[in-house]
This record gives structure tokens, C-alpha cells and sequence, in this order.
């Protein structure tokens, strides 16, 4: 007789097998890994993102202030030589012992800065009234161009520019109306 080894047998195990034991809550089918590694991942993805908002946020912020410092300046520079555009103007208008021409009351340089980036056209009617010694006393806007901004300029380049022989004093004041097109220069 030959000595033969039992023949092998085979075990099939059931689902409480493939969990293991008790010591380990990572065991088994692998779900609570999964949940832990997704929870590790996502706390080292928002604490990045936060602290590339702080890095980002540190170098902008010096940026803002920079830029809102030239605006201030270039808007300081603008205002200064308006005030002096304006000195001038006042000054020549009190050198001229003559009229000046109407035709250069109101150039394309008196056009508002707004209006231009707003791409603002139209035409105004304005009215003015002119005291004893040939200045304009105030100027009113009879017809809109519906536009706040040019029916000022116009007013405003009027005022500053416009210059008539003085009359004796007594005399009625003068009054004269002049309708302004505004037009973007191309």
C-alpha cells in the first residue's frame, strides 16, 4: 500500500472572513481608509488654498495701494492744471480790452473727460447774461443735450471766456443765446 497524503481540501470563506479581526478599523473591505485618506486630502487642499490666498492677497494689496497712489497723483496733477488753464483764461481775458470772438468761446478742448469715455454727444442751447463791465454774470441751459456734463461745459467755457465792451452802468443787461454741438473729435 502506498501512503497518500488526504486529499486537499478546499475552503471557501464567507463574507465575516474578509473583514478581519478586531483590531483594526482599516481592515475589511477598505471603506474606512478610503473615507479617512479623502478627509486628510481634502484638509491639505483647503489649507493650500487658503494659504495661497493669504500669499496672493499680501502681494495685491501692495499693488492697490501703488496704483491708487498714482491715481491720486495723476487726478492732483489734472485738477492743478485745470485751476491753471483757468488762471490763464482770466488773465488774457483781462489784458483784452477788446472783445474776443465768439468762434473760440467753446473749442473741442473744453470737451468733458466723462462725456469722452461715455461716448456722450448732443447739442445744448444755452442763454446768458451779460453785466456792465463785459463779463457774463450766468448762463443757463434752455435745451439739454441730455447729457449734466456737456450743458456745465458749455456753460462753463462760456463764462470763462466770454468777453463784451463794458456799458455804462444803469444799462439793462444783455442777454444772448447760443446753441453748442458736442461732437466726439475723430
Amino acid at each position: 500500500m502506498i501512503d497518500e497524503p488526504p486529499p486537499a481540501r478546499i475552503t471557501v470563506l464567507g463574507p465575516d472572513a474578509l473583514r478581519g479581526g478586531a483590531g483594526s478599523r482599516f481592515t475589511g473591505d477598505g471603506r474606512n481608509l478610503r473615507v479617512a485618506v479623502l478627509i486628510v486630502l481634502s484638509v491639505i487642499l483647503v489649507a493650500s488654498v487658503v494659504a495661497v490666498a493669504f500669499a496672493v492677497n499680501a502681494g495685491f494689496g501692495a499693488a492697490w495701494q501703488e496704483i491708487a497712489a498714482r491715481r491720486a497723483e495723476d487726478q492732483a496733477r489734472r485738477r492743478q492744471a485745470v485751476e491753471a488753464a483757468m488762471r490763464e483764461d482770466r488773465a488774457r481775458a483781462a489784458r483784452s480790452s477788446e472783445p474776443s470772438n465768439p468762434a473760440d468761446w467753446i473749442t473741442s478742448d473744453d470737451y468733458p473727460m466723462a462725456a469722452l469715455r461715455n461716448n456722450e454727444e448732443g447739442i445744448v442751447t444755452i442763454t446768458w447774461a451779460v453785466n456792465g463791465d463785459g463779463r457774463v454774470d450766468d448762463c443757463k441751459t434752455l435745451r439739454t443735450s441730455g447729457h449734466d456734463s456737456l450743458d456745465r461745459a458749455a456753460c462753463d467755457a462760456i463764462t470763462r471766456r466770454a468777453r463784451y465792451p463794458a456799458v455804462p452802468s444803469g444799462s439793462l443787461p444783455r442777454v444772448f443765446t447760443r446753441r453748442v454741438v458736442w461732437q466726439i473729435p475723430r
